[in-house]
């Protein structure tokens, strides 16, 4: 009762409610004739706390901007109720509740390319895998990270990465493996080559070259030879049997198929893995309701 702002007063006998002698009136007139005044802040005190507040919101605004709902409470306080449960719901039907993604695959995959579409839709934080694991740990406990989700693709690559995340803070909640075969593998990498004047990227059979200049001066990295590419999966094959025992629950995807055939199958997942907890969280509610009016 101490911290009631002026104008508040409380009822001593059910002190889960507090009055105000304006806007919130007691119904009942017993109740009405035991509230007493709560001790509130001085007029000084609140001030104070307002100017803090102003001082502040502008940062929390930034942080929570991708969460955010302003709600006018210069009204009806049901009818604040209803907007903010309105958008509640609203947001809870459009998006996973707070995901941590991880997408595993072969190299060739399109794992950052599913990594860039779930996050252009859904606000998550992409991560990259280049980050050890111990400054990984520092960039998924930001706030952004925190708030809005993030996806990891191609981490961890083995079992020593596996156990060392999930003895972390940050557990995933979603593992997709996006599969495809080494040949698909060895033609979408070893088939690609960059224009060093313009840095586009070609594919000699989905995006060729469109005249012979820019042909004679592609260049091909090392890494996206065909020797490379094999090499690579070899050391893929070699820990994903392994990986798929730690996430024997993760969600297998065709990704030979248009990229976003693909994003369609992860999305679908994703968002069928948040109904069924959802359903899960709502037929507990009920049973736990069931049992207390059975014991009342």
């Amino acid at each position: 009762m101490s911290g009631s702002p002026p104008g508040c007063v409380c009822d001593l006998l059910q002190v889960v409610y507090v009055y105000h002698q304006t806007f919130v009136q007691p119904s009942e007139q017993a109740v009405a004739g035991r509230v007493q005044r709560g001790r509130g802040l001085s007029e000084q005190l609140l001030l104070a706390k307002l100017r803090r507040y102003k001082s502040d919101v502008t940062g929390l605004k930034l942080s929570y901007q991708h969460v955010l709902k302003t709600v006018n409470c210069d009204q009806p306080l049901n009818d604040v109720y209803h907007q903010v449960l309105s958008f509640v719901l609203r947001r809870r039907s459009m998006a996973p509740h707070i995901p941590r993604i991880l997408l595993l695959g072969p190299p060739g995959s399109g794992k950052s390319l599913q990594a860039r579409l779930l996050t252009q839709k859904y606000k998550l934080v992409n991560v990259p895998d280049s980050l050890v694991l111990r400054v990984l740990g520092e960039r998924l406990g930001r706030l952004d990270c925190t708030v809005r989700g993030w996806i990891l693709h191609g981490f961890p690559r083995d079992l020593e990465q596996a156990r060392r995340l999930q003895e972390s803070n940050y557990r995933p909640n979603r593992v997709f493996f996006l599969d495809i075969t080494d040949e698909v593998a060895i033609e979408r990498i070893s088939l690609g080559a960059t224009d060093p004047v313009s840095g586009k990227r070609y594919h000699a059979l989905y995006h060729p070259a469109p005249n012979p200049e820019i042909q004679s001066r592609l260049q091909t990295h090392p890494d996206h030879t065909e020797q490379s590419v094999q090499c690579r999966l070899r050391e893929y094959w070699t820990h994903t049997a392994t990986l798929q025992c730690i996430y024997s629950d993760a969600v297998h995807v065709n990704a030979d198929q248009d990229p976003h055939l693909v994003f369609e199958s992860v999305e679908s997942r994703l968002m069928e893995r948040v109904s069924g907890r959802l359903r899960d969280i709502r037929r507990r509610r009920r049973t736990e309701e069931e049992g207390g009016n059975g014991m009342g």
